[in-house]
């Protein structure tokens, strides 16, 4: 059953960063990190903007401004495969078809259990690697399906 920070936990870690409004970003990561459900929802919002002397509503537009925050609950893995056109071009687009078939969903999708989002990026730079995965910014490759199923099932064990 998953779990919330108390308010205790919330303003210890709101405490625990020194500085002043300035320190909005970092505080909203590590209250992220820390929550099992990986998001920043209102209620944690409000208090962080209490705390910091910061409007509610100003929190919540960082929150939903940048790209490594989320107001909705996340996989606690996001597993990244390469979309790039050298990577296609070079079999890297294996990764995703891997990928999808070692998790069960497809790209852009979250495993029903809440465990791995399956996202597609840019590049992460392992053409060298290819076919490879990143996840938790550790990049795995070159894999081949069994490869994969490994890595995968080395995070399911660590949960």
């Amino acid at each position: 059953m998953e779990t919330h920070l108390s308010r205790a936990e919330k303003l210890e870690l709101i405490r625990s960063r020194p500085g002043g409004k300035d320190r909005l970003l970092s505080v909203l990561l590590d209250l992220q990190a820390a929550e099992p459900s990986h998001c920043i929802d209102e209620e944690t919002a409000a208090l962080v903007g209490a705390e910091l002397g910061i409007a509610p509503a100003r929190v919540y537009d960082a929150v939903s401004f940048y790209a490594m925050l989320s107001p909705a609950p996340q996989a606690r893995f996001t597993v990244e495969v390469c979309e790039s056109a050298p990577c296609h071009f070079s079999h890297a687009g294996r990764a995703a078809d891997l990928a999808e078939r070692a998790l069960g969903v497809r790209v852009g999708e979250d495993t029903p259990d809440g465990l791995f989002a399956l996202r597609a990026v840019p590049c992460f730079g392992a053409c060298d690697k290819a076919p490879a995965v990143k996840i938790d910014g550790h990049v795995y490759g070159p894999l081949d399906e069994a490869g994969l199923r490994a890595v995968l099932a080395q995070y399911k064990e660590a949960e």
